[in-house]
């Protein structure tokens, strides 16, 4: 079976090398350095062009009308970015935003196309882009099925598959992302990011170097995430189940007494004796429906 990944990393290989002859002779490519923060392209900007990370790292942010941020991705040295435009709709959706100073190779449409067609890459295209569209499926069904926990722990995995490098005792990743930016890849608040990674390191699935980069165990984490670790089942409650009734009382028990149990639970709310199972436990078993009447006077009027 061929590794997707591998043939990802082998058409952006091949993609680079082709562009950088290309662009030689090309006058729309040209190479652009954007500084750290600094925006690529803003959403809602119109702009016709692909765009090629030559080094440094860029990540994608979906503003909402509320001024928050979803981040989409993060791309590295050798990804494309920005290939929406070649549905035809050249207005942005996203936000391209440099992590840290970046170089990218600015690319019109037409001149993308035509290298790929001449150096025969669109089949190389259609993988990779076909491998996008599985990441973010699997991110779509992530975010709706599963906790925040877990979301965090794939997202790591999926970080260190991406960016990280092989090292002893893990997958060290050397790309510095902010307890807001995984927040946003995961769909949840920063406090929480912050107790989760505290954990991990408590079990012993991720630590820090004295650098401050991240290492990940992936194995560990791997089994964590789907459940299957022992350090996850030690944090997991063990489900508390509430004796049910053997059988239950007579509507007839209960009406007399409503007024007793309404007054008794406002008096004494966190009392033990103002449950319903305790105060009719009180009540004697015989009721005399008469003296009942004439005690209420809403009764008597209805009964009327």
């Amino acid at each position: 079976m061929i590794d997707p990944t591998h043939q990802a990393d082998s058409f952006k290989q091949r993609v680079r090398d082709s562009f950088r002859r290309q662009c030689l002779q090309c006058a729309g490519c040209r190479a652009i350095r954007i500084a750290r923060r600094d925006f690529v392209y803003a959403s809602g900007q119109r702009n016709a062009m692909v765009y090629l990370i030559e080094s440094g790292q860029v990540k994608l942010v979906l503003p909402t009308l509320e001024g928050k941020e979803c981040l989409l991705a993060i791309r590295v040295e050798g990804d494309i970015f920005g290939e929406l435009c070649l549905t035809g709709q050249n207005e942005r959706l996203e936000t391209a935003v440099a992590m840290k100073e970046t170089t990218v190779r600015q690319i019109p449409i037409r001149n993308f196309l035509t290298c790929l067609r001449q150096e025969s890459l669109l089949e190389g295209l259609v993988q990779y882009l076909a491998l996008r569209i599985s990441e973010q499926q699997e991110m779509i069904a992530m975010l709706a099925t599963e906790d925040g926990e877990q979301r965090l722990a794939k997202t790591l995995l999926h970080l260190g598959e991406v960016l990280g490098r092989g090292s002893a005792g893990g997958t060290r990743i050397e790309h510095r992302i902010s307890h807001v930016e995984l927040s946003r890849m995961v769909g949840t608040t920063r406090p929480r990011i912050g107790i989760f990674l505290k954990k991990f390191r408590e079990l012993g699935l991720i630590r820090l170097t004295s650098e401050r980069f991240l290492v990940i165990d992936q194995d560990r984490l791997r089994e964590y995430a789907m459940g299957r670790g022992d350090s996850r089942r030690q944090w997991l409650p063990e489900p508390q189940f509430q004796p049910l009734l053997a059988e239950p009382p007579a509507p007839q028990a209960i009406l007399p007494h409503a007024s007793s149990i309404i007054r008794a639970g406002r008096k004494f709310p966190d009392s033990p004796g103002s449950s319903v199972a305790s105060l009719m436990a009180a009540q004697p078993a015989s009721i005399d429906p008469c003296r009942y009447r004439n005690s209420h006077p809403k009764v008597n009027r209805m009964a009327s």
